[in-house]
């Protein structure tokens, strides 16, 4: 991994050691302190699923007596175990799987997905949302208005969507955004908001909330892992490439046409 906030999402799953290679040109001397420890330890397996040059160059610096990558132009000579990508699964968070296929691993499916919270984590959660609803009882709608490029859906279409769910049953349910440091003023005066820096209490936040409305980016699939009720909003993306795969959750590519009893029937809320 690249950077340590990345790491949180591993934790409570038994990895031993997570080493971050802060690949970067600001950042190059600690990549090289990064690339000294590695090179303490011979492994058995080195594994490259993305074909990223940071990702290229650490792994080839490796002692690794067996490397694994996919076929690439760049790959040859570092990984000379390389696995073709044909009969991938077509969902983008699967593909890498099947490099463990491809040196003689046989897959049981479903693939597991999902964070692993602690009961601290549920806890914490729970009482932030408890005190946002005021123990209310009123189901709890939250979303997220944050994305990159042309996934930025305007103010006025998150209105409509907001107002089309909230209205479905106004006295009970309450709006919960969830800011960042990109959206620091909520959409509506009205709105209970909420915001945490740390992924994993994210995710828990938002694994307690009755529903989650998200476009496709990074807080719609942390809580899709963390088995929220999610609604995708894919506009600009593949929903059967980049979209939700958990249990309980729907991916739209038409906004404009949202059949909230439809939505509501399916994630299996009343």
């Amino acid at each position: 991994m690249n950077l340590p906030w990345q790491g949180k999402i591993f934790e409570n799953i038994a990895i031993n050691k997570i080493f971050y290679s802060h690949f970067s040109f600001k950042d190059i001397f600690k990549w090289g302190e990064c690339i000294k420890e590695l090179k303490k330890q011979d492994y058995d397996l080195v594994l490259m699923p993305y074909q990223s040059v940071g990702d290229a160059v650490t792994s080839a610096l490796m002692n690794g007596r067996n490397k694994a990558s996919f076929v690439s132009d760049i790959n040859g000579i570092a990984f000379p175990h390389a696995v073709t990508e044909d009969g991938c699964e077509r969902h983008f968070a699967f593909k890498p799987l099947k490099i463990l296929e491809g040196i003689g691993n046989q897959l049981e499916k479903p693939y597991g997905y999902e964070i692993i919270l602690s009961e601290g984590e549920v806890e914490s959660a729970t009482t932030a949302l408890r005190d946002l609803s005021k123990d209310s009882g009123a189901r709890a709608l939250a979303y997220f208005r944050g994305a990159r490029g042309t996934k930025v859906l305007s103010d006025n279409v998150w209105r409509g969507i907001v107002a089309k769910f909230k209205d479905y049953d106004p006295e009970n349910t309450i709006c919960v955004e969830i800011l960042s440091p990109d959206i620091q003023t909520p959409l509506e005066g009205d709105t209970q908001v909420y915001q945490n820096a740390d992924m994993r209490a994210l995710a828990a936040f938002l694994a307690q909330c009755d529903m989650f409305i998200c476009s496709d980016t990074g807080p719609l699939h942390l809580a899709d892992a963390a088995g929220a009720n999610c609604v995708g909003l894919f506009t600009e993306t593949d929903p059967t490439v980049y979209g939700c795969i958990g249990a309980n959750t729907v991916n739209l590519t038409d906004i404009e046409h949202i059949d909230v009893s439809a939505i509501y029937s399916r994630l299996g809320l009343k």
